[in-house]
């Protein structure tokens, strides 16, 4: 069953004292749990710290909203506490999702806020303690009821399409499946097209909501193997409790995908989603809906199942064209595990629409904490020096963080458009609009025209304070033989733009195809959108590579932008290589020399790559 029903109290409340305060039969102070007793007599535990190992329990997904206080007694040791909720009807209606008798996890209660070592505890294991429970239980507040609205007629549908499976395993028609009277039921094709369609608006919707952009409940949406969802609405007007919303509309999406893919135009269902454009639906389901344990990293999928399935999808299957993991799936590792949720979790918070937080640590704490990522959290750092304590704790556990845009200070190994590069980047001159497999900081792969755009916004920020650590000292390597080949302002695009062309291989004329467009255009288009200073103020340089030390006149040509000031102040600008990554950059001279911007290589069909030693035969 998609729905069960949120049944209101009766009238009255013996669970309460006269002025209003809630009655509980245990608390924090004398038991290890606090033990509401409802109006109807049943008891609501509510786990206090972490949740023992094994345990089961409910974890509650809110937002806290306009703070309202709820006073509680405790009639076994006559402690006073008090929460913070957004209202009394709130309260009511999380202990009715608990169930008879249930135990819940939550947040407000769960973690002593007047502790902070207890928050700085729970928070560092929040994801585990999402992942772990047997459900997530979402209470949506009154303002996100248009979306509620969506996933109820979506859960239905799913219902519906998965009881039909066997249409879609065997490619059946309507007519051909085993229905009494076929013309009376809704074909299941139409019905398949309404729930992609859905998906869409489902997507469409979420940066207008209230629960969809807080960073917190990210994690709690993310991390849940199963979710139910309610409306947080007072007495009579409760709605019933949506369940199994996750494992549902995953289930069916990939189902439908899978049945595009391997039968496009054969198909006897007609399901309006071509080939080329399922896959960039599944990547649209997978950040809707995370989930780590369906998904494959770029790692763990072959390439050749990759070319097998695409060229004979109907006999060898779709897993690896969709990223999906092998069935049966092979146990992955701590550090495998830790790899796939850090590239999971951060392509869905960073690819979909912004989040807010009260503090803008959280935007970062928030999926790092998810990831049981160790660094020295404080809610007062700003944005900037949240990043660079976790890139600097990723890279300290092994991952490869590449950096795109400079800082143009001491600290050079932290990049401050790493959210702009967190997530696959969706390839904007590829005629279906598909993202690539992994997210630039993993991989040195962007979008040509989302680079190019991020470079010029980010070349003009005021410098970041970050902390310093010896990491910050990058060395630099100056690459001897390497020259600049051009430098032009970017209002100069008479100029600018036969020397991206030159610069950009799979080239030929720079006309549209099937499959890729041109990107002069796209490009010119963002420049004339700049401030006339802006594009007056920004540099682009082309620099001349050699090869190999053999083939000194053998250039590879790579580019980058960089502010007008940078080339006016003292100092030589050079093409050097970077000790972090490896890679290609226009550093300067100074004490210490300093990284201006990094340089890239395009290609019209592969979007653009970071520069790195290794591809240069004498600089690996």
């Amino acid at each position: 069953m998609a729905e069960t029903p949120l049944q209101a109290p009766p009238p009255g409340r013996p669970s309460e004292e006269s002025d209003g305060s809630v009655r509980l039969a245990a608390c924090r102070s004398c038991s290890d749990r606090f033990t509401y007793i409802s109006s109807t007599g049943l008891a609501v535990d509510i786990v206090v710290g972490i949740p023992a190992p094994g345990g089961k329990y409910k974890a509650i997904s809110h937002v806290w909203g306009p703070p309202f206080v709820v006073h509680m007694v405790c009639q076994q040791c006559l402690a006073d506490h008090s929460i913070r909720i957004r209202s009394r009807s709130t309260f009511d209606n999380v202990m009715m999702l608990a169930g008879p008798g249930g135990t819940i996890w939550m947040d407000t209660m769960s973690i002593n806020q007047e502790d902070h070592a207890d928050i700085a505890a729970q928070v560092a294991v929040m994801g585990e303690i999402y992942g772990n429970a047997e459900r997530v239980s979402v209470l949506l507040p009154e303002s996100d009821t248009e979306v509620f609205d969506i996933l109820a007629e979506l859960l239905p549908m799913a219902t519906t399409l998965l009881s039909r499976k066997g249409q879609f395993d065997y490619n059946l028609a309507d007519d051909e499946w085993g229905v009494d009277g076929p013309l009376s039921i809704t074909e299941t094709g139409r019905i398949a097209n309404r729930f992609l369609e859905l998906i869409d608006t489902f997507q469409s919707k979420l940066a207008e909501t209230t629960y969809w952009t807080r960073a917190w409940t990210f994690q709690e949406w993310a991390r849940a193997h199963e979710i139910e969802v309610a409306l947080d609405l007072p007495g009579d007007g409760r709605r019933p409790v949506l369940q199994k919303v996750k494992s549902s509309i995953l289930y069916v999406a990939i189902m439908v995908i899978d049945y595009a893919i391997r039968k496009d135009e054969y198909g006897l269902m007609e399901i309006d989603l071509f080939r080329g454009l399922a896959g960039p639906k599944l990547d649209q389901v997978k950040r809707l809906f995370p989930f780590e344990d369906a998904f494959a990293t770029p790692d763990e999928i072959l390439g050749h199942e990759v070319l097998c399935q695409t060229l004979h999808p109907n006999h060898m299957g779709t897993n690896a064209i969709l990223g999906l993991r092998g069935n049966p799936r092979r146990p992955r590792t701590a550090e495998e595990q830790f790899k796939a949720r850090v590239r999971l979790m951060l392509d869905a918070f960073a690819g979909m629409h912004r989040r807010h937080a009260t503090f803008e640590a959280d935007l970062v704490c928030c999926w790092a904490s998810m990831c049981n990522i160790s660094y020295d959290y404080s809610k007062d750092d700003p944005l900037p020096v949240a990043v660079a304590k976790v890139s600097r704790a990723l890279r300290e556990r092994g991952l490869r963080l590449y950096n795109f845009t400079s800082n143009r200070h001491r600290e050079q190994d932290v990049d401050m458009a790493f959210f702009e590069y967190a997530a696959a980047h969706v390839q904007h001159n590829a005629t279906n609009k598909a993202p690539f497999p992994d997210a630039p900081i993993f991989s040195g792969q962007a979008d040509t025209l989302k680079h190019f755009a991020t470079s010029l916004a980010f070349c003009h920020r005021p410098h970041e304070d970050i902390p310093h650590a010896e990491c910050g000292d990058v060395r630099i390597q100056r690459v001897v033989g390497a020259v600049f080949a051009m430098v032009t302002s970017l209002s100069n695009t008479a100029r600018l733009l036969p020397w991206l062309l030159r610069v950009t291989s799979s080239g030929g004329p720079d006309g549209d195809c099937h499959l890729f467009t041109g990107l002069s255009a796209s490009i010119e288009t963002l420049i004339k959108s700049l401030p006339e200073e802006a594009a007056k103020d920004s540099k682009f340089l082309v620099a001349a590579v050699p090869v190999s030390p053999e083939h000194r006149r053998k250039y590879l040509h790579l580019w980058a932008i960089c502010p007008k000031s940078v080339l006016e102040d003292e100092g030589t600008l050079y093409i050097g290589r970077e000790g972090l990554n490896g890679t290609l950059v226009v550093a300067k001279e100074s004490t210490p020399d300093t990284i201006v911007a990094y340089l890239t290589i395009s290609d019209r069909r592969c979007g653009t790559f970071l520069a790195e030693s290794k591809y240069f035969s004498g600089l690996r």
